[in-house]
């Protein structure tokens, strides 16, 4: 399918989207390490910073379209599609001040990350 530009503006459109941060993570060794069970700390790194479109989803919403029932709230972001794998393996995501995590790892599928036409991707994350 072709890239309609007015879109991608839009994405990119200070009026309408907001900042996310996106935190990576890495697993090192801690001041309890053990080598035989094999207990690491995570590390976050520096975030990297996308623009995306946020709407926040109503619990009533959760339940209906069965992403199961989260009491304290999630959000639906629409982004450019390059940024699929900062999703896909990142281990934190700030909002205005919001911690939240990508629903994949509630669930324990990725399917609530999901490609849409035109080179965009909707993620459905849960507040922390």
């Amino acid at each position: 399918m072709k890239r309609i530009p007015e879109i991608h503006n839009l994405l990119k459109n200070s009026e309408y989207s907001k900042k996310i941060l996106v935190y990576m993570g890495t697993l090192v060794p801690g001041e309890n390490f053990d080598p035989f069970e094999k207990v690491y700390d995570e590390s976050l790194l520096n975030p990297h910073t996308i623009k995306g479109l946020v709407r926040q989803i109503s619990p009533e919403a959760l339940v209906w379209k069965q992403y199961g029932l989260s009491e304290i709230g999630s959000v639906e972001i629409l982004t450019d599609q390059k940024h699929i794998n900062l999703f896909k393996t990142c281990k934190k995501v700030v909002i205005d001040d919001n911690q939240y995590t990508v629903f994949k790892d509630a669930t324990g599928s990725n399917a609530i990350i999901q490609e849409r036409p035109n080179k965009i991707i909707r993620v459905i994350l849960k507040r922390r």
